[in-house]
This record gives structure tokens, sequence and C-alpha cells, in this order.
């Protein structure tokens, strides 16, 4: 029989959970959750405490598997989901986003750092404004136009050290 409830308790080590059926207001006894992998490849995805689940049980509720979580109206999809889109979005705020469809674009964000990638082999990384390309872009600028003293005058940096010195400051911030 098929039913709903709500995870009230998980053993992530092992695979399994409690489920609460609130129309029977019953809990249910250790169920084994379904996975993609088990064998020599694996794939752990734990569930939490109050996740909104879909079972299948026997006709007494005493023995089930989890079948996967749903949505409800309290937890919706992801605004941004679309049929080519795959996300994943932590409580943390790290998104891991694939578009197959028009830009085949892969990223991963946190609330700091982003990292693009595309089917080409293109990628990006960036820090809020800044970005990798366009600081090596204002690198490879600099040495263009960069001036050293002329022969017989004393040693010394480039004219535009200053230039370069905030160049990697840059590329420090956005490593950091």
């Amino acid at each position: 029989m098929l039913r709903y409830g709500n995870i009230s308790q998980i053993n992530a080590s092992k695979g399994l959970a409690r489920v609460h059926f609130d129309d029977v207001d019953i809990v249910s006894g250790w169920l084994p959750i379904i996975v993609p992998r088990t064998n020599t490849d694996k794939q752990v995805d734990p569930m939490e405490e109050g996740e909104h689940v879909a079972c299948l049980m026997d006709s007494r509720d005493e023995n089930g598997v989890i079948l996967g979580a749903i949505y409800s109206t309290q937890d919706i999809p992801p605004t941004d989901a679309g049929a080519d889109t795959f996300i994943r979005k932590f409580a943390d705020g790290t998104i891991i986003k694939y578009d197959r469809g028009a830009t085949h674009e892969y990223s991963i964000t946190n609330d700091t750092l982003t990292f693009k990638m595309n089917r080409t082999g293109g990628f990006e990384i960036s820090k809020g404004t800044e970005s990798l390309k366009k600081i090596i872009n204002d690198l490879a600028q600099e040495c263009e136009t960069m001036t050293m003293p002329v022969s017989g005058a004393s040693a010394g940096p480039p004219t535009n050290a200053a230039n370069f010195a905030a160049i990697i400051t840059r590329l420090s911030t956005l490593f950091s």
C-alpha cells in the first residue's frame, strides 16, 4: 500500500529511517531508503527529520520501504527548476546546477564563490563582481604596457609596479 508520511528518525550510516504516518498516528519500524546505487558504486544522500516521503508498506504497516522524498505545499521545487535543469540546493546556500538545454552550463555556487563550466571547455570563476578572466585580462594588458627602467638608469621596479601589486591583491582576494 502506498503511504505518505514524514521522517521521524534517521540512521544515515545504515540507510534506514522511521516514518510517522499522520493519518493513523503511528511511527513505522526502521525502513530501508531506496537509493540509486549500492554495489561497487555507492550514493549517499541522507534524508532529514521532517522530510515528506512516500512509502510502499505491507497491509499491516509493519514492513516496507521509503520510495523517496516528495514535494509538498511547504517544501516546493526550486523556482529556477526546469525540464532541462538539474539543481541541488543545500541548506548552507551552496547550489550545484546543470543546464542540459541551451547553455550546457554546469555551476557550483556558494555564498561567496561561483564556478561555471560549459561543455566546450569554457569556464569562469568569480567572487562578487570580480572574475578570474577579468583579472587575467588586466594582467595581460599590464604586461603589454610594462616599462622597465632604461639602461644606464638605476635598477628598480617597473614603473607600473603598483598596477601589478593591485592585480596580485585581486587574485589573492578571489581565492581567499
